[in-house]
Protein backbone atom coordinates (compact mmCIF):
# COMPACT_ATOMS: atom_id res chain seq x y z
CA UNK A 1 0.00 0.00 0.00
CA UNK A 2 2.82 2.41 0.65
CA UNK A 3 2.24 6.05 2.24
CA UNK A 4 -0.99 7.02 1.95
CA UNK A 5 -4.01 9.07 3.44
CA UNK A 6 -5.69 6.33 5.83
CA UNK A 7 -9.15 7.14 7.95
CA UNK A 8 -9.26 5.12 11.16
CA UNK A 9 -12.71 4.79 12.90
CA UNK A 10 -13.54 3.39 16.18
CA UNK A 11 -15.73 0.29 16.38
CA UNK A 12 -18.02 1.34 19.44
CA UNK A 13 -19.45 4.42 17.52
CA UNK A 14 -22.89 5.06 16.04
CA UNK A 15 -23.93 7.66 13.71
CA UNK A 16 -28.10 8.77 12.35
CA UNK A 17 -26.06 10.68 9.45
CA UNK A 18 -23.71 8.72 7.36
CA UNK A 19 -23.26 10.47 4.39
CA UNK A 20 -22.95 13.44 6.53
CA UNK A 21 -19.88 11.87 8.23
CA UNK A 22 -17.96 10.66 5.47
CA UNK A 23 -18.47 14.23 3.64
CA UNK A 24 -16.44 15.28 6.96
CA UNK A 25 -13.92 12.65 6.49
CA UNK A 26 -13.25 13.50 2.90
CA UNK A 27 -12.60 16.80 3.73
CA UNK A 28 -10.56 15.56 6.37
CA UNK A 29 -8.89 13.83 3.35
CA UNK A 30 -8.48 17.19 1.71
CA UNK A 31 -7.01 18.81 4.60
CA UNK A 32 -3.95 16.39 4.50
CA UNK A 33 -3.53 16.27 1.09
CA UNK A 34 -2.40 20.02 1.45
CA UNK A 35 -0.64 19.34 4.86
CA UNK A 36 0.57 16.10 4.64
CA UNK A 37 2.58 16.97 8.81
CA UNK A 38 -0.80 16.96 10.43
CA UNK A 39 -3.87 14.17 11.53
CA UNK A 40 -6.87 15.68 11.49
CA UNK A 41 -9.32 14.75 14.48
CA UNK A 42 -13.21 14.63 13.77
CA UNK A 43 -14.62 16.82 16.73
CA UNK A 44 -18.34 16.35 17.18
CA UNK A 45 -19.89 19.30 18.44
CA UNK A 46 -21.16 18.98 21.79
CA UNK A 47 -24.44 18.87 22.80
CA UNK A 48 -24.03 18.94 26.62
CA UNK A 49 -21.68 18.85 29.24
CA UNK A 50 -20.71 14.72 29.09
CA UNK A 51 -18.06 13.90 31.59
CA UNK A 52 -17.49 10.01 29.94
CA UNK A 53 -16.26 11.62 26.81
CA UNK A 54 -12.64 13.25 25.93
CA UNK A 55 -13.13 16.64 24.71
CA UNK A 56 -10.93 18.50 22.60
CA UNK A 57 -10.45 22.32 23.16
CA UNK A 58 -9.37 23.59 19.61
CA UNK A 59 -7.66 27.50 19.30
CA UNK A 60 -9.95 29.80 17.98
CA UNK A 61 -8.26 30.76 15.02
CA UNK A 62 -8.47 28.11 11.90
CA UNK A 63 -5.65 27.60 9.81
CA UNK A 64 -5.23 29.28 6.46
CA UNK A 65 -7.00 26.57 4.36
CA UNK A 66 -9.68 26.99 2.10
CA UNK A 67 -13.10 25.08 2.84
CA UNK A 68 -14.50 24.14 6.06
CA UNK A 69 -12.74 25.24 8.73
CA UNK A 70 -9.88 23.53 10.28
CA UNK A 71 -8.68 24.89 13.81
CA UNK A 72 -5.55 23.67 15.34
CA UNK A 73 -6.00 21.87 18.85
CA UNK A 74 -4.49 23.54 21.95
CA UNK A 75 -4.85 20.11 24.31
CA UNK A 76 -6.98 17.40 25.10
CA UNK A 77 -9.36 16.90 28.25
CA UNK A 78 -10.17 12.99 28.96
CA UNK A 79 -13.33 12.17 30.69
CA UNK A 80 -13.43 15.82 32.94
CA UNK A 81 -15.44 16.43 36.31
CA UNK A 82 -18.76 17.58 36.04
CA UNK A 83 -18.01 21.57 36.38
CA UNK A 84 -15.16 21.19 34.18
CA UNK A 85 -17.21 18.97 31.66
CA UNK A 86 -19.68 22.05 31.96
CA UNK A 87 -16.61 25.37 31.47
CA UNK A 88 -15.78 22.93 28.54
CA UNK A 89 -19.45 23.10 26.69
CA UNK A 90 -19.65 26.69 27.28
CA UNK A 91 -16.09 27.26 26.09
CA UNK A 92 -17.04 25.90 22.74
CA UNK A 93 -14.87 22.57 22.98
CA UNK A 94 -15.51 19.41 20.90
CA UNK A 95 -16.38 15.65 21.60
CA UNK A 96 -13.36 13.43 20.75
CA UNK A 97 -14.71 10.96 17.98
CA UNK A 98 -11.46 9.28 18.10
CA UNK A 99 -12.07 9.10 13.72
CA UNK A 100 -8.45 10.25 12.46
CA UNK A 101 -7.41 10.68 9.03
CA UNK A 102 -3.75 11.23 7.99
CA UNK A 103 -0.97 9.85 6.06
CA UNK A 104 0.57 6.34 7.19
CA UNK A 105 4.02 8.09 7.57
CA UNK A 106 2.15 11.00 9.77
CA UNK A 107 0.84 8.08 11.90
CA UNK A 108 3.69 6.78 12.78
CA UNK A 109 6.10 9.67 13.01
CA UNK A 110 2.91 10.79 15.93
CA UNK A 111 3.84 7.56 17.82
CA UNK A 112 7.41 7.41 17.40
CA UNK A 113 7.53 10.48 18.67
CA UNK A 114 5.33 10.21 21.87
CA UNK A 115 5.28 6.07 22.25
CA UNK A 116 8.73 4.92 20.86
CA UNK A 117 8.64 2.01 22.53
CA UNK A 118 6.17 0.84 20.85
CA UNK A 119 7.19 1.41 17.25
CA UNK A 120 10.81 -0.37 18.55
CA UNK A 121 8.57 -3.41 19.57
CA UNK A 122 7.86 -4.12 16.05
CA UNK A 123 11.33 -4.05 14.66
CA UNK A 124 11.24 -8.25 14.81
CA UNK A 125 8.03 -8.75 12.65
CA UNK A 126 9.76 -5.41 10.16
CA UNK A 127 12.74 -7.63 9.80
CA UNK A 128 10.19 -10.45 8.71
CA UNK A 129 7.86 -9.05 6.04
CA UNK A 130 6.80 -11.15 3.60
CA UNK A 131 8.57 -14.06 5.22
CA UNK A 132 6.98 -17.77 6.40
CA UNK A 133 7.97 -16.17 9.74
CA UNK A 134 5.84 -13.06 9.33
CA UNK A 135 2.73 -14.10 11.34
CA UNK A 136 4.23 -15.83 14.35
CA UNK A 137 6.10 -12.50 14.43
CA UNK A 138 3.32 -10.24 14.89
CA UNK A 139 1.61 -12.91 17.61
CA UNK A 140 4.42 -12.45 19.55
CA UNK A 141 4.58 -8.79 19.35
CA UNK A 142 1.47 -8.56 20.37
CA UNK A 143 1.57 -10.77 23.12
CA UNK A 144 4.38 -9.14 24.61
CA UNK A 145 3.28 -5.14 23.77
CA UNK A 146 2.39 -2.98 26.95
CA UNK A 147 -1.22 -1.26 27.22
CA UNK A 148 -1.11 2.27 26.47
CA UNK A 149 -3.72 4.81 26.12
CA UNK A 150 -3.61 6.22 23.10
CA UNK A 151 -5.60 9.39 24.18
CA UNK A 152 -3.19 10.38 26.95
CA UNK A 153 0.42 8.55 25.55
CA UNK A 154 0.29 10.16 22.48
CA UNK A 155 -2.85 12.43 21.25
CA UNK A 156 -2.01 14.95 24.53
CA UNK A 157 1.74 14.52 24.29
CA UNK A 158 1.32 16.42 20.24
CA UNK A 159 -1.54 18.39 19.86
CA UNK A 160 0.90 20.51 17.84
CA UNK A 161 0.97 18.03 15.15
CA UNK A 162 -3.12 17.45 15.24
CA UNK A 163 -5.67 19.81 13.96
CA UNK A 164 -9.26 19.44 14.18
CA UNK A 165 -12.91 19.79 12.21
CA UNK A 166 -16.13 20.86 13.77
CA UNK A 167 -18.55 18.00 12.53
CA UNK A 168 -22.34 19.21 13.25
CA UNK A 169 -25.52 17.00 12.45
CA UNK A 170 -24.65 13.86 11.77
CA UNK A 171 -26.72 12.06 14.93
CA UNK A 172 -22.86 10.98 16.61
CA UNK A 173 -22.81 8.82 19.51
CA UNK A 174 -20.07 6.99 21.58
CA UNK A 175 -21.68 3.74 22.49
CA UNK A 176 -19.73 2.57 25.12
CA UNK A 177 -22.32 1.79 27.67
CA UNK A 178 -26.27 0.15 27.49
CA UNK A 179 -27.53 3.33 28.60
CA UNK A 180 -26.49 4.95 25.79
CA UNK A 181 -26.67 2.48 23.38
CA UNK A 182 -30.50 2.35 23.94
CA UNK A 183 -30.91 6.17 24.02
CA UNK A 184 -29.29 6.28 20.71
CA UNK A 185 -31.55 3.54 19.43
CA UNK A 186 -34.55 5.70 20.93
CA UNK A 187 -33.03 8.89 18.96
CA UNK A 188 -33.20 6.98 15.63
CA UNK A 189 -36.37 5.29 15.97
CA UNK A 190 -35.14 2.01 15.80
CA UNK A 191 -37.04 -0.95 17.71
CA UNK A 192 -35.22 -4.12 17.55
CA UNK A 193 -36.99 -7.04 19.09
CA UNK A 194 -34.73 -6.84 22.30
CA UNK A 195 -35.01 -3.32 23.13
CA UNK A 196 -38.68 -3.39 24.85
CA UNK A 197 -36.93 -6.69 27.52
CA UNK A 198 -34.23 -4.40 27.86
CA UNK A 199 -36.68 -0.85 28.35
CA UNK A 200 -38.08 -3.30 30.56
CA UNK A 201 -35.35 -3.92 32.82
CA UNK A 202 -34.77 -0.98 33.24
CA UNK A 203 -38.01 -0.28 34.39
CA UNK A 204 -38.01 -2.33 37.08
Amino acid sequence: MGDTPVAVFPSDHAVSDEPGLIGYVRRAVDVVRTRRDVIVLLGIEAGYPETEYGWIEPLHVPLPIDGEPVFPIHRFWEKPSRPLAQQLFEGGCLWNSFIMVGWVTAFLELVRATAPDVIGAFEPVRARLGSVAEGAAVERVYAELPSISFSDCVLARASDRLVTVRVTGVGWSDLGSPERLVAFLHRAGRRPPWLSQVDLARAT
